[in-house]
């Protein structure tokens, strides 16, 4: 097994393989003087499982496709026995219900002409299944960290009601009370309700969300939960998004944790996401390619 990741990855995918005991195979990128890529990668992935470490970066995201596209490629290209490729962070998933384009439909064209590929994505915002994507869900990192901080006695908030599933495995998961919100956006401000806004005051709780953009539905949310007297407040966010200036504000009011899913300064709180994407790999992708190389020995009389 070999894990293939640009170098804006290479902070995860490395940890990864280290953990994994797989080679790692770094990609080097140039460009000509227009701009255009040049791709170069030493590691050789004949009759080699391959599996792609990506994501889509804010303001780069653009010549992040692009990159993957070329990956995805050059590893058929190459010969490569199996493609897996993992998304930490896809943009334009967002964009599903919003507005009169929608992207998902293009994603689905570009995803479908790989068909060499398997695609896996961390905590996606929207419904992935039609585009053959699989989902990552991080309920295991969440319960870890509910563990080791011993914050089993928090009330979980899900922040609108698109993150009621996720709330409602990890509230059972761990045996914790839960709240869902519910969020109105009328003019330029939310609104929030919340059926039993009782159940907040003096509890410490805990924001569970898939990503912060503007980071103003958690600035709201921060402020309703102050005003129901909340003990303290902390969040729980898989894709951070959003920019310095906002992130200060926010943490005036809460204590806010990220995943490594996207490349984070070195200030912010990092939910390290190595080892449970290693776990996630063993047991699931291994498992995977275990079962094909059975039925091609079982296929061959072996």
């Amino acid at each position: 097994m070999i894990i293939l990741s640009p170098q804006a990855y290479a902070f995860l995918s490395s940890s990864v393989a280290n953990i994994l005991g797989y080679e790692h195979a770094s990609v080097s990128l140039n460009s000509y003087p227009d701009g255009e890529m040049i791709m170069d990668i030493k590691t050789d992935l004949y009759d080699k499982d391959v599996i792609i470490f990506h994501g889509t970066r804010p303001i780069s995201m653009h010549h992040d496709f692009f990159e993957l596209m070329f990956l995805m490629d050059y590893a058929k290209q190459q010969g490569a026995k199996s493609v897996t490729v993992i998304f930490s962070y896809l943009a334009y998933l967002r964009q599903d219900q919003h507005y009169g384009f929608q992207p998902l439909s293009t994603l689905r064209r570009i995803i479908g002409a790989y068909t060499h590929c398997r695609f896996y994505i961390l905590h996606p915002h929207s419904d992935v299944r039609s585009l053959g994507i699989q989902e990552i869900l991080p309920y295991d990192l969440y319960a870890s960290w509910i563990d080791e901080n011993n914050m089993k006695s928090a009330l979980l908030i899900a922040p609108d009601q698109g993150r009621t599933s996720m709330v409602e495995i990890l509230a059972k998961k761990q045996a914790m009370d839960r709240v869902i919100f519910s969020k109105q956006r009328i003019n330029d401000s939310i609104v929030y309700s919340c059926p039993n806004s009782d159940a907040i005051q003096g509890r410490d709780c805990l924001i569970i969300d898939d990503m912060m953009d503007s980071g103003m539905t958690l600035l709201h949310l921060s402020h309703f939960l102050k005003e129901s007297c909340s003990k303290s407040i902390t969040a729980l966010v898989t894709h951070n998004l959003a920019t310095r200036k906002m992130l200060t504000l926010l943490q005036q009011h809460m204590h806010i944790f990220f995943t490594d899913s996207l490349p984070q300064k070195k200030s912010i709180h990092i939910l390290a996401l190595d080892r449970f994407l290693a776990d996630f790999i063993k047991e699931e992708i291994g498992t995977i390619h275990c079962a094909q190389t059975h039925n091609v020995y079982k296929s061959h009389g072996l």
